[in-house]
């Protein structure tokens, strides 16, 4: 038996499917193998029998069978783990053995391997550096690493770190000893906008570090919707922690409300009922279905989101023609119009108003020389429900007629 590889180690990238992983170097026993599963930096050290099998010792590479094939993302990585023991035992006067012999000087140059993959991955000195002796200080939060004039390192707050090299925007608001100061600096300079404290948010990602910083409020966060029809969620970055007025969303709907009292939950913030109209509920598909854009602000005083871009609209475009049958020229949101004899016609609406505080406006279109003025409004005859409203049709002389094209109009007050 011979070590003729240097290779310890060995990793793959996960593809939904594959499950046999070639250990691509020699491995004296089962359990002088490693396997490690990765995910978005979070390691998780596997378990024999529990996650894998391995099979191939003794010869110049072996597999590692996974139970389940490591998913797109994830990466597995084999390595050699053998602890740090001797077990080769010489008896005095016994013929010399050998391939026990053998197998000891491969087990050693195997561990000399696991510790060189360990040394590979630690900070190190250059080759030509004489400094002997370094060790760090105990780790202490919010402190830096910093070395002092005896080339020792030491922790110790930004402020007394020494001569910092910063930009020439970054000198204007370093000196300020508060939050406070900071932001009346930076909205002096123009680079953000006056805001509560609470409300300033910083973006690293965006490049550009004189603009990373702006009110919260000033920004449209943007999420697809997650939960349900009724119980709207929104995962935003960066992640919104607190309710604070003003703060407007954009949220894709994934299907139309069914409940007037939907809820909207940002983050890990509490869901708040979802209103419309000044904190009016909403009707049935005001949230209209899949990829629904919904402009969402919060509101402190009412704990509640508005909904200010509801889809349920109420209107429709009538023409009495002066013959006594209505045409409908263009209809959107109206179940029903009825014909209840000359100037008198009932409208029943497909969405329900919220209440009866609606209104119906008309426009009368004047056609020849012959037209005279038009004017339409509710009929004191019916009472105004939530979904039907009677309207009559007036000459310039007051008397009901089906008169030239008229639209009429019906929205909240």
């Amino acid at each position: 038996m011979t070590v003729s590889s240097e290779i310890a180690r060995k990793d793959y990238a996960g593809d939904d499917v594959t499950t046999v992983f070639p250990t691509t170097f020699k491995f004296l026993e089962k359990d002088h193998v490693k396997v490690i599963l990765t995910l978005d930096g979070f390691e998780t050290i596997l378990e024999r029998i529990t996650n894998y099998e391995i099979i191939g010792e003794n010869l110049p590479s072996g597999d590692v069978i996974m139970n389940v094939p490591p998913a797109i993302g994830e990466t597995l990585t084999i390595k050699r783990g053998i602890p740090l023991l001797q077990g080769t035992d010489y008896i005095e006067n016994d013929p010399f053995p050998a391939n026990a012999h053998e197998r000891a000087l491969d087990l050693l140059t195997m561990i000399a391997q696991v510790l060189q993959e360990e040394l590979d991955r630690t900070v190190k000195f250059a080759e030509s550096e004489t400094s002997t002796g370094l060790t760090l200080p105990p780790p202490e939060e919010g402190l830096f690493l910093v070395w002092d004039a005896n080339g020792d390192l030491e922790n110790v707050q930004i402020k007394d770190a020494g001569t910092l090299l910063v930009s020439s925007f970054a000198e204007t608001y370093l000196d300020d000893t508060t939050a406070t100061t900071t932001r009346n600096t930076l909205v002096a300079m123009g680079k953000i906008v006056s805001a509560p404290e609470d409300n300033i948010v910083t973006f690293s990602s965006l490049g550009d570090s004189k603009n990373s910083t702006i009110s919260r409020n000033q920004i449209t966060l943007s999420a697809n919707a997650a939960g349900t029809a009724n119980v709207i969620i929104g995962i935003f970055s960066p992640a919104i922690t607190s309710f604070n007025d003003g703060q407007m969303v954009r949220v894709r709907a994934s299907a139309a409300n069914t409940s007037t009292t939907p809820t909207f939950e940002a983050n890990l913030v509490a869901a708040r009922t979802i209103v419309k109209n000044g904190n009016q509920p909403l009707n049935n598909g005001d949230i209209s279905g899949p990829d629904h854009e919904l402009l969402l602000v919060s509101n402190t005083s009412n704990n509640v989101w508005e909904l200010l871009n509801p889809a349920t609209k109420h209107h429709a475009e009538l023409n009495w023609d002066g013959t006594g049958v209505i045409s409908i020229t263009k209809s959107y949101g109206i179940a029903m119009i009825s014909d209840l004899g000359i100037g008198l016609t009932r409208v029943t609406v497909i969405n329900q108003f919220p209440d009866i505080n609606f209104a119906a406006a008309g426009i009368a279109e004047r056609v020849g020389s012959a037209s005279a003025s038009q004017q339409i409004n509710t009929s004191p005859d019916e009472a105004v429900t939530t979904t039907t409203i009677l309207l009559e049709n007036h000459n310039q002389q007051g008397t009901l007629n089906d008169g030239p094209r008229n639209t009429v109009i019906f929205d909240t007050i």
